[in-house]
């Protein structure tokens, strides 16, 4: 059985710098911290060079931000959000050049009678708006529309591979 004394022990007096003992030896603060950061900067490693893909389930969200016309942010946009045991968001049109390859993914999955190209995209928007509507509440007035998908993604989120209709 392996028994760990720690630095808070009310009966044990440590040396300064050593957060506890495991069978008698002592593992400092210093040591704690360079598991930790080597563990990160792994994890990174993976994240930078894996080929592997997860699947998250995501909601794309279109909404109409013309609530204020005279705003500088009045206008549709469409987000697409996705958890599992990290938050992943992709911001499809804003404030980025407005036909992204994101766009022509949402676009793709769900047509909607209009092909997948940059002067379609804001009667898209309308269009899904009307179609998916989620009824306004008192916190968020806007009237938006809402479907889940499935999003293929690198690990860690960085990039969106593909997306699927979630059946």
């Amino acid at each position: 059985m392996t028994m760990i004394i720690s630095a808070s022990s009310i009966f044990f007096n440590l040396p300064p710098g050593v957060a506890y003992l495991i069978d008698g030896k002592p593992v400092t603060y210093k040591e704690l911290g360079e598991r930790k950061r080597n563990k990160q900067r792994e994890s990174l490693e993976w994240k930078r060079r894996s080929k592997k893909q997860i699947k998250i389930p995501v909601v794309i969200w279109v909404f109409d931000n013309d609530i204020n016309k005279h705003s500088f942010f009045a206008g549709r946009y469409t987000y697409i959000y996705g958890r599992d045991q990290r938050r992943y968001e992709w911001a499809v049109n804003f404030r980025q050049s407005y036909f992204t390859r994101y766009a022509k993914m949402v676009m793709s999955i769900f047509p909607m009678g209009f092909l997948p190209m940059p002067e379609n995209f804001d009667d898209w928007m309308k269009l899904f708006i009307k179609t998916y509507f989620i009824k306004p509440t008192k916190k968020d007035p806007r009237p938006c529309g809402k479907q889940f998908a499935w999003a293929w993604c690198s690990p860690g989120g960085i990039d969106l591979i593909k997306l699927e209709p979630r059946q």
